[in-house]
């Protein structure tokens, strides 16, 4: 008969699927963009912030994008701002349930205990 896992053991299991489990509903979210892309979120979300504060200041990077988009950079700037607001909601409760995953997985001390950990990301508001 082959011995019964460590709880080490089984709690790294459980850790693979609470990371990869919430790894996999961030991925999905942003599925529709390349990580050169999003390599430019930061400095869009700068400028978008820029040219609300004051709509005559330079913003190449955005100029660029509605220049592309054939829109104009306010429209541009409003759905940068928007989308980063979502964003920042969902993956704020997803890292938020994987911390209280992680809490329930270090109190746990049995492989028992383990178990009843149900990893279920809810993506929704």
């Amino acid at each position: 008969m082959l011995p019964l896992p460590s709880i080490e053991e089984v709690k790294a299991v459980k850790q693979s699927e609470i990371t990869t489990a919430a790894d996999r509903v961030l991925v999905a979210a942003g599925a529709e963009y390349g990580d050169m892309e999003r390599q430019t979120w930061d400095q869009q979300y700068a400028e978008a912030r820029t040219y609300q504060a004051d709509p005559d200041t330079d913003v190449p990077l955005l100029t660029a994008i509605a220049t592309g988009r054939g829109m104009d950079v306010a429209t541009l700037a409003d759905r940068i701002i928007a989308n980063r607001a979502a964003w920042v909601a969902l993956s704020g409760r997803i890292v938020g349930q994987r911390l209280a995953y992680q809490d329930a997985l270090d109190a746990a001390d049995t492989a028992e205990d383990v178990a009843e950990i149900v990893v279920e990301y809810v993506a929704g508001g």
